[in-house]
């Protein structure tokens, strides 16, 4: 999904397009690039799972919790998912 449908998704807790962008850049999402038919300008694909890293970080941001930490909670969360299921 492109990056305006991640935020569309999202909208509920109000996340930017910076605060996307930040993510990406610091490697808490990790987007597959793709090339845009018309031009030479690559573009974010997100994953589901992005959309729930991004959800989970924006709340502990909303809480006060800086993003590394933000991260390793939610990736932690999604072990304990996975964990539950087995």
């Amino acid at each position: 999904m492109k990056i305006g449908e991640l935020l569309d998704r999202v909208n509920a807790a109000m996340i930017d397009r910076q605060t996307i962008n930040y993510y990406v850049q610091q490697g808490f999402l990790r987007p597959k690039m793709k090339k845009s038919a018309r031009s030479l300008v690559r573009r974010y694909d997100f994953s589901d799972e992005d959309l729930r890293i991004a959800e989970l970080m924006w709340q502990y941001h909303l809480q006060g919790v800086a993003p590394r930490i933000a991260f390793e909670k939610a990736k932690k969360g999604k072990d304990q998912a996975s964990l539950r299921l087995i």
